[in-house]
C-alpha cells in the first residue's frame, strides 16, 4: 500500500512538473515574440532616420528643386508631384534602404517612400527654403518619421 501511494505521488509530481514547465515556456515565447516585433519597429524607425537625414543633407546641400531632385535620384526612384499647390519629391527605397522603383516598393512590405518639399521664402538678402521630410512605411499612412529642415541660399532664382 505504501508502495502505491509513492509512485502516485512521484506521477502527481512529475505532471505538475511538466505543467510549470509548458507554462513557463508559452510566456517565454511571447516574451521572445514581443521581443522581436519590437526589434522590427526599431530597426524600421532607424532606417527611416537615416532616410531622412540623407535628404535633409541633400536638401542643405541644394541650391535648387531641380538639384535637390538631382541629389536623391538613383535609378530613376524619384518622382515630381503637385499635392496641393506645393511640389513634393517622392522617392523610394526597399527595405534595406536601396533606391527603387515605385512598382517594386509597392512589392515590398518593408519598403519605404520618403516626401521632401522644396519652399522658397523670399527675403531680402536671400532666401530661406523650408522643406518637410517624412518617410512612410509602403504598408502604412501615417509617417513613420517626420524632419523638418531649413536652408538659407543667397541669390536663389525663383524655382517652378
Amino acid at each position: 500500500m505504501k508502495r502505491e501511494r509513492t509512485m502516485t505521488a512521484f506521477y502527481l509530481e512529475t505532471v505538475l512538473m511538466v505543467i510549470i514547465f509548458v507554462l513557463v515556456i508559452a510566456i517565454l515565447s511571447q516574451v521572445f515574440g514581443l521581443a522581436k516585433a519590437q526589434s522590427n519597429e526599431a530597426q524600421q524607425l532607424t532606417n527611416a532616420v537615416c532616410l531622412a537625414q540623407n535628404a535633409a543633407e541633400a536638401a542643405a546641400a541644394s541650391d535648387s528643386e531641380k538639384e535637390l531632385l538631382q541629389l536623391l535620384d538613383e535609378d530613376g526612384n524619384v518622382q515630381l508631384q503637385k499635392l496641393d499647390g506645393i511640389n513634393v519629391l517622392t522617392a523610394y527605397y526597399d527595405g534595406d534602404m536601396h533606391p527603387v522603383t515605385e512598382e517594386a516598393a509597392a512589392a515590398d512590405a518593408s519598403a519605404f517612400r520618403l516626401e521632401a518639399t522644396w519652399e522658397p521664402q523670399k527675403g531680402e538678402k536671400g532666401d530661406f527654403v523650408g522643406s518637410d521630410i517624412k518617410v512612410y512605411s509602403m504598408t502604412g499612412d501615417a509617417p513613420v518619421y517626420t524632419l523638418s529642415t531649413g536652408v538659407y541660399v543667397r541669390g536663389q532664382e525663383e524655382t517652378q
